[in-house]
């Protein structure tokens, strides 16, 4: 509690499974409440994830939010955050962590919640930030005291957002408090080595719980009940000291019937007393042999619900079963084989527990009717059905139910589904791991194909082609024309991103006028947009605009607002193209605001940087550049590389025609870096040209140096050429070799026809002719000299 603030210490308590590890934790815990010393956090883990999983559990727990919905969340957030209404910012954090405490499932239509706004979550770099944040405002007067139970049942991504805490602080004081067995065979999970590592990297203090001595186990027993010393020393014997199987055992030893009283205490009948269970999965056996035959098949089916068990779940599917739901799970309770937790939901005692009960569900012969039923009720019961945690575990009990063709049509629909809307990269990636394998025919191919979309936004440019290219030859020999042609337009878009867009466009092309002889309108809309991003690119702007106008219309009817906001951040880039500031902002205007209704961030982000560009076309460079800062931060924040160019690009321009060589010099540094790691020969000689013309501004020899460094014949975009020729006309008129200068600025006036501007044409051209030329060559200069009017 004294600690300065931004001290983050860690324990980790080890020992054998059922030791105590966890309930010591929970005092702690406990007590950190009663005191009002720290605000505690129970982060839970299981092997099969729940939605209460996690930092997300802890917070929703901490809230007593289990069982609100998505507008009371808000309204809670709205009000502990004590959130003015004018305070637009904070109202988009609302939303956000609302989003990150109940996902909204793809194809889900929800209300704008109290907040007003919707948000986007599809990086884990958008995830870390709302952790980051939440902790940064429960943590602002009281320590955090942070419990990761089970952590080697942990995700990756749990451990990430641990170590980045470590490489960013937060300005809080916490204490991370974490539990782990270091014995047996459930200490050798495939995190182990990631767990050492945190250890190592956070100098955590490891306190090993040990068993309980004879004479703990027998102090602890007798608080239970009035037992002989025979069922103590026979309960200490047999659980070799872990309390948690002692407790186990005496609970039934007495449902079984092996209790009975004599002269006022427990004695114990009919237990073999000299054979000593081997392993825990023999003491669980032990335990679960006193049970009814339907008990015990009504836990088996209960475990295939996971380490979380929703009574609107589990009521269905033992009913389904053919079991007495009301009857059985009333018998789990009174065994304590689950434990009710708030007004619908059951906990096991023991994550070993419930592995060891889906272990014994797998060996029996109607093992795949229950898993199968399992999935069935979590599709049609759960609340967060169509969630990707729920929808994860019921591809799993499907795999696990030898129903893998039902399992691949579940996680690709989902996908499919997911993809349309949050473009989620590495979770879609995860996703389609998990089914590895085991797709054939068609669904082989389309695995490939949304592993390959994915990859492409990832930047694994050469892995997304390969597997686009297989899933192309796939759908080819399946005669699926509709999914070939996604395949081309992919291939497209790829062969664009790797410096190639002329062999691209006739790619989309193709599979245009496959999707237009299917008369499939937003398959051809789909195109039209790659098509009109391709010829902006290479320098044909009314063809764009006319291919991005005649998407618009069927993706509005498809309701495919990313589609239509991408189609008006084009239009709006071509409209600038024209020197037509204004129609851009417009255009961008009404882009922004369909993305905010979704929550898009990487939209709003994008029409931010377009809009830096109307910005610095209308001479407004200080409004550009604050508008490029902004971008830049989403784009970090989203972790998108390539957005993160095209932000520092912008600045870089503003900042030079601003006058600010040394921000102007650092940006342009900043963008060749990233765009060197990305492999862009555009953003290679965009980045390096903006260089050069730093040194030209400063009149140092270097310029020629770097415009000659700049391979420009391998650029197939027109309009890097325009700022080429336009650079090498800087250069050499300042240099007095004015023929050679009238030549490059004509050759940058038909560079991308009818005298249109690229992006930072206009300012390059206005310093060209703001240099000293002879009055000779004043009429010519005239002729070829770019102008503003549109």
């Amino acid at each position: 509690c004294k600690a300065e603030r931004g001290t983050h210490s860690m324990v980790l308590l080890t020992g054998p499974a059922g030791v105590g590890k966890s309930h010591l934790a929970e005092w702690l815990c406990e007590d950190a409440h009663e005191r009002g010393v720290a605000i505690p956090l129970r982060a839970r883990h299981n092997k099969i994830p729940t939605p209460f999983d996690g930092i997300v559990g802890a917070v929703i727990g901490y809230l007593g939010l289990e069982n609100a919905d998505r507008a009371t969340i808000e309204r809670v957030l709205l009000n502990i955050w004590d959130v003015r209404k004018e305070d637009d910012d904070a109202h988009v954090w609302v939303a956000a962590v609302a989003e990150w405490l109940r996902p909204t499932a793809p194809g889900q239509q929800i209300e704008v919640g109290p907040s007003g706004k919707r948000f986007v979550i599809n990086s884990r770099e958008i995830r870390w930030a709302i952790v980051r944040h939440v902790l940064e405002l429960l943590g602002r007067d009281r320590p955090l005291l942070l419990w990761l139970d089970d952590l080697h049942l942990a995700a990756g991504r749990d451990f990430d957002w641990i170590e980045q805490l470590r490489i960013k602080p937060l300005p809080v004081r916490m204490l991370i408090l974490a539990t782990t067995p270091t014995r047996g065979p459930e200490a050798a999970t495939a995190q182990q080595p990631r767990i050492l590592e945190l250890v190592d990297k956070l100098g955590a203090r490891t306190i090993e719980v040990e068993p309980l001595s004879a004479s703990e186990m027998r102090e602890l027993l007798l608080t239970s009940a009035a037992l002989d010393d025979g069922v103590v020393d026979l309960a200490f014997r047999r659980s070799r000291g872990i309390p948690l199987f002692a407790l186990q055992l005496v609970h039934a030893w007495a449902n079984g019937g092996a209790l009975h009283m004599l002269g006022g205490r427990y004695c114990v009948k009919g237990v073999v007393e000299d054979e000593v269970p081997s392993t825990t999965a023999t003491l669980w056996d032990e335990r679960l042999s006193a049970l009814p035959d339907e008990a015990l098949r009504a836990a088996m089916a209960a475990s295939a619900l996971g380490g979380e068990v929703r009574s609107e779940v589990l009521v269905p599917l033992l009913t389904s079963l053919g079991l007495s739901a009301f009857t059985a799970i009333s018998m789990l309770e009174q065994t304590q084989l689950l434990t009710k937790v708030g007004k619908d939901r059951y906990r096991w005692p023991h994550a070993l527990l419930q592995e060891h009960l889906l272990t014994k569900l797998s060996d029996l012969p109607e093992a795949p009717h229950v898993l199968r039923e399992a999935a069935f009720a979590l599709a049609s019961y759960h609340p967060a059905a169509g969630t990707r945690r729920i929808v994860r575990h019921r591809v799993t009990n499907l795999i696990r139910a030898k129903e893998e063709g039902e399992a691949v049509r579940v996680m690709i629909d989902f996908v499919a589904r997911s993809w349309e809307r949050t473009r989620d990269v590495n979770a879609t990636i995860g996703d389609l791991h998990l089914i590895d394998g085991l797709p054939r025919g068609g669904w082989a191919a389309m695995h490939s194909r949304w592993l390959a979309e994915a990859l492409r936004h990832a930047g694994q440019l050469e892995d997304a082609n390969a597997l686009a290219l297989s899933a192309r030859r796939a759908f080819a020999s399946l005669n699926d024309p509709y999914n070939e042609a996604q395949c081309l337009r992919l291939l497209g878009h790829i062969a664009s991103e790797k410096g190639v867009p002329r062999d691209g466009r006739a790619m989309v092309a193709k599979a245009r006028s496959m999707m237009d002889t299917l008369h499939d309108a937003w398959g051809r809309a789909q195109c039209d947009v790659v098509l009109g991003e391709l010829d902006y690119l290479l320098g044909d702007h009314a063809l764009a605009a006319r291919e991005l106008e005649t998407a618009i219309e069927p993706l509005e009817q498809a309701q495919d607002l990313l589609g239509r906001g991408q189609c008006q951040i084009l239009l709006a880039l071509i409209d600038l193209g024209r020197n037509d500031a204004r129609t851009a902002r417009r255009h961008l205007i009404s882009a922004r605001q369909g993305f905010d209704r979704i929550g898009y961030r990487l939209g709003t982000a994008q029409c931010d940087v377009a809009l830096a560009h109307a910005d610095h076309r209308l001479d407004e460079v200080e409004s550009a550049r604050a508008r490029g800062q902004n971008a830049l931060s989403s784009f970090q924040l989203l972790g998108t590389p390539r957005g993160q160019t095209a932000a520092l690009r912008v600045m870089a321009m503003a900042a030079l025609d601003a006058g600010d060589l040394v921000d102007a010099e650092q940006r342009a540094n900043e963008a060749l870096e990233l765009f060197e790691q990305i492999g862009d020969p555009w953003g290679l000689a965009e980045s390096k040209l903006l260089l050069a013309q730093v040194a030209l501004s400063r009149g140092t020899p270097d310029a020629r140096e770097i415009l000659e460094a700049i391979e420009i014949q391998r650029v197939q975009e027109r309009e890097p050429l325009q700022h080429w020729h336009l650079t090498m006309a800087w250069m050499l008129a300042r240099d007095g070799a004015f023929d050679d200068a009238l030549h490059h600025l004509e050759q940058a006036k038909g560079a991308l026809g009818d005298g249109r501007l690229g992006d930072h044409a206009l300012p390059l051209s206005v310093r060209v002719a703001s240099l000293s030329w002879p009055e000779s060559y004043k009429e010519k200069l005239e002729d070829v000299l770019l102008k503003a009017e549109p």
